[in-house]
This record gives C-alpha cells, structure tokens and sequence, in this order.
C-alpha cells in the first residue's frame, strides 16, 4: 500500500513540476526546464477553456454591455469573448446620450488585453458631464495569430442614433 502512494506522489509532482516554467521567473530548474521540450502528456493535460465555444466571426464574438455610472458619470463596460478564439485587440466605441436621447459624445479606445473565449473583463472610460446613458460597440478586433487586425468604419460613425445597431 505505501508502494503505490509514493508512486502517486511522485506522478504528480512530475505533473506540477511539468507545468511550473509557464511564466515561472523563479531560479534554477524552472529556467533550465523552459527551454527542454515538453513531454506530449504535459501539453494535453491543459484544460482548453474555450472548446465548447463556437468558433464566431469578427462581428459576433464580442459583447459589450454597459454595467454601471460612477458618481464622476465614467461608464464601464463588461467585454465578454463569447467565441472560441482568444482576442488580443479590440477597438470599442463609446456614445453618450442625454436624458432626452441626444448624443452628446462619441468617444473610442483601444482594450489591450488577451480575452480567450468564454472570458470577460471590464473597461471605462472618462465621463461626460451631460450624459445620462452609454452605448458601446467595436470596429475592429484582432484574434492571436492574425498578423493585423480586422476592420469596419462603418460601425463607428461619428454620430449615431440611440438603441441603433
């Protein structure tokens, strides 16, 4: 019985010594490990987060949805990747609209983040002292290994109706 609970403890920690070189920048063993090729059963061990994910397109796998107004009137945002691939660039715009539902700004910026599928985060921008509601939507996006991003203009016009597409 020993035998056998020595040999799984030895098992896993060959499995977490395995994957302690990912962003490891510790000293010795690690360092020397990251430059050895990894045996095929450490690389498939890696859940793959997003594999139940479809696979969407540049205009389908992002979300934004307003959350919420600081007291200063900053908007933020929830950014949800709800495709399969992982996003490295997202360029979001941003309108303001008065309590009448005039546009009041329109503002962009750029979301430098990684966001692999499934996953979310948040972003803000600055206020707008007569705003009262926020839209946002994205004009471009670039998914890891695309060597540019993809781009569309036109869902960013300068001025846009409030609930418009």
């Amino acid at each position: 019985m020993k035998r056998l609970s020595i040999s799984t403890i030895a098992a896993v920690s060959l499995l977490v010594l395995g994957g302690c070189d990912k962003g490891s920048s510790g000293g010795g063993a690690a360092s020397a490990s990251a430059s050895a090729p990894k045996p095929a059963a450490a690389a498939s061990s890696a859940p793959a987060p997003a594999a139940n994910l479809p696979v969407k397109g540049p205009w389908e796998a992002i979300k934004i949805t307003f959350t919420k107004k600081d007291p200063d009137g900053s908007p933020h945002f929830k950014v949800e990747n709800t495709g399969s691939k992982t996003v490295t660039v997202i360029f979001i715009d941003y309108w303001a609209y008065d309590a009448k539902g005039n546009q009041v700004a329109h503002k962009d910026l750029g979301f430098n983040r990684s966001l692999k599928g499934g996953e979310s985060d948040e972003i803000s921008t600055s206020g707008v002292k007569e705003a009262d509601s926020w839209e946002a939507t994205y004009h471009g996006i670039q998914f890891d290994g695309d060597a540019k991003p993809t781009m569309d203009d036109k869902r960013a016009p300068a001025k846009r109706a409030k609930g418009a597409p």
